[in-house]
């Protein structure tokens, strides 16, 4: 028995250590392949990391690698704007891409048969690319939208990237991912023409397959599918040396917060007012309003009638309170749309104590918190 136990775990123990070796390959025309065994499930995850990301741009062109991760799903000759995303959902995947300083990264997460769709889709973006003025229009519009809500819109956002525009004066990692919104506003189709031709090549990229499958298998998949793309010269940017700095260096970021914007998602076909009424905060303390009368009425008897340990009371008070609360909540949407405001803290903090109320009152009638005997 101790043996057949020691020979399970030996076997246990090897197949652990293999499923955590990693294969590394590289093809003929440079690009890099990395496989990873992972058995646990039947799937996979095949990324492509491009070896290009802010810290290679210089002023002028601020956010390119960030808009080019934007286009990359707006076609090629043998697959039209959005098809990428329709083909990789039909086969019960997910995809996406990022981008940070130094890397450009493309992942989709499919069932393990269909790696071959992910290696045919990306091969084909890797070298043919379609960028087209159209596309391009309403993608950096989109980026800038990106960068007003991520950035623009967060006084923490705003903070760090002025904080690293001043920690350094000549090195690159200076440049927001984002890109500066002056530079975005006027990019051009061929900036991002030349980024691509220069860095999106098999001898700039790593391909990165995780999941259940066999590395010998995978690199025969890659070597149909990528190694027949054509490498590219890639000339390393400058070196941009940080001088050494000679003194201390502040800050003073004075955050003004926004005022309303309208979004097709939320606001669309409200009035500035209605605006207005949905993105703004009242104080609690405002009363004079029909639903802060109530609210409060609705709090306080709440927390009385729980207080004096009256079970049924909380419970016709609760109940009725709670159906009080739920009717001032779609008066209110009405008054919204109307244009009016509503003070959504005193709504919310009453309607909580009264849904509270109601299922403790429910505990005590139905025996679960007793009382003293």
């Amino acid at each position: 028995m101790r043996r057949l136990l020691a020979t399970g775990l030996l076997v246990a123990s090897q197949a652990a250590l293999a499923a955590g070796v990693v294969h590394e390959y590289q093809l003929d025309n440079g690009l890099k392949l990395i496989v990873k065994e992972d058995h646990r499930a039947p799937v996979v995850v095949s990324q492509v990391w491009y070896k290009v990301g802010s810290s290679y741009e210089h002023d002028g062109i601020t956010g390119v690698s960030h808009v080019l991760e934007h286009m990359m799903f707006k076609g090629t000759d043998d697959h039209p704007p959005g098809e990428f995303s329709r083909i990789i959902s039909e086969n019960g995947g997910t995809e996406n891409a990022f981008t940070s300083s130094d890397y450009t990264a493309y992942f989709q997460k499919l069932e393990k048969s269909r790696l071959p769709i992910s290696f045919e889709l990306e091969a084909d973006r890797m070298r043919k690319l379609r960028l087209q003025d159209k596309e391009f229009r309403k993608e950096i519009n989109v980026v800038m939208e990106e960068r007003r809500l991520r950035t623009e819109d967060k006084p923490t956002a705003q903070t760090y990237e002025q904080f690293s525009a001043a920690a350094f004066t000549s090195s690159s990692v200076r440049i927001p991912t984002i890109g500066w919104m002056n530079d975005l506003e006027n990019m051009q189709l061929a900036d991002l023409q030349r980024w691509y031709e220069r860095w999106y090549a098999p001898n700039n990229a790593v391909v990165v397959v995780v999941g259940d499958v066999v590395p010998e298998e995978v690199l025969k998949l890659a070597k149909n599918y990528f190694e027949p793309l054509k490498p590219e010269k890639i000339v390393p940017p400058k070196p941009r040396i940080e001088p050494e700095q000679q003194g201390s260096r502040r800050i003073t970021v004075n955050a003004v917060a926004p005022g309303p914007v309208e979004t097709d998602l939320f606001m669309h076909g409200k009035s500035t007012a209605q605006v207005e009424a949905i993105t703004r905060l009242i104080p609690l303390g405002r009363l004079g309003q029909p639903d802060d009368i109530a609210g409060l009425v609705a709090f306080l008897a709440g927390l009385g009638a729980v207080f004096f340990e009256l079970p049924g009371l909380s419970l016709a008070v609760s109940s009725m309170f709670v159906l009080l609360m739920v009717g001032l909540i779609m008066w209110e949407t009405q008054n919204i749309v109307r244009g009016g405001e509503t003070n959504y803290l005193m709504a919310t903090v009453t309607l909580f104590v009264s849904v509270f109320n109601l299922f403790t009152s429910l505990l005590h009638i139905l025996g679960f918190m007793g009382g003293d005997d």
